[in-house]
């Protein structure tokens, strides 16, 4: 996965999350974690990129 110095997680993240739907997107789906897991940036960012983190990791509890 590219990394650029403008990629944030609060973008970013988000796609990983829906690269998850298929098996065959597996590899991507391990090079964005890379990219994302020490993600720092903004409160607001940090925060959105954990929840995905959480969907992601399947640590994400349904109520």
């Amino acid at each position: 996965m590219y990394k650029s110095a403008y990629s944030e997680a609060v973008f970013t993240a988000p796609f990983i999350s829906a690269a998850t739907t298929s098996r065959s997107n597996q590899a991507w789906v391990n090079a964005g974690w890379d990219a994302i897991k020490n993600a720092k940036s903004s409160y607001f960012s940090d925060s959105y990129n954990l929840l995905n983190l959480l969907f992601i990791s399947g640590n994400w509890w349904k109520p």
